[in-house]
């Protein structure tokens, strides 16, 4: 009986210690998946932002040049019948050049921070949810541990009890016999 008994602790303990490494192990990979996919959103908001940045500059350079060209054209229509219409184009020109030059680049600074802050966030979301998973895997090795050892220790304690039992019973007889 004594034998079964430390089979089955021996057993319990393995079942205990298998299913706390799977757990652990099920953590490790969760993390790793998290970690990856939070690295990936982040590299395609940095893209993003880039693309978007080049394509505002690009369209403010573009309306900057299609302004100037105008105001050139203005100049030279108008640069036979009036001396101080050109200066009034090219002053326009320069006012318009000069807000859609900063309005581009303050957009795609806004979108870089934006960009930041949304990689910031998805690593710290990654952080706080494999902190979460260790934690989880802890908790269930815990458990299992104690639920093992305490299996453990009613079958133990069983099997004591009945030895004693079959011993007072064997003695019992013997001495009924012998009378």
């Amino acid at each position: 009986i004594k034998a079964l008994a430390d089979d089955v602790e021996r057993t319990l303990s393995a079942a205990g210690n298998a299913t706390a490494a799977s757990v652990l192990s099920g953590a490790r990979e969760a993390q790793t998946t998290l970690v990856t996919a939070s690295m990936d959103a982040a590299s395609q908001v940095k893209s993003l932002a880039a693309d978007v940045e080049r394509s505002l500059t690009l369209a403010g350079t573009t309306t900057a040049e299609a302004v100037t060209a105008s105001a050139r054209e203005a100049k030279n229509t108008l640069s036979a019948p009036s001396t101080g219409a050109p200066d009034q184009v090219k002053s326009l020109a320069a006012d318009v050049q000069l807000p859609l030059t900063i309005a581009g680049s303050a957009t795609a600074e806004s979108i870089t921070a934006g960009a930041r802050d949304a990689q910031n966030t998805l690593i710290n979301a990654s952080a706080d949810a494999a902190s979460h998973v260790k934690s989880l895997a802890a908790d269930v090795e815990r458990t299992l541990s104690m639920a093992g050892s305490a299996t453990a220790e009613a079958i133990t304690s069983g099997a004591r009890e009945a030895q004693n039992t079959l011993v007072n019973t064997s003695t019992d007889v013997a001495t009924k016999v012998t009378s």
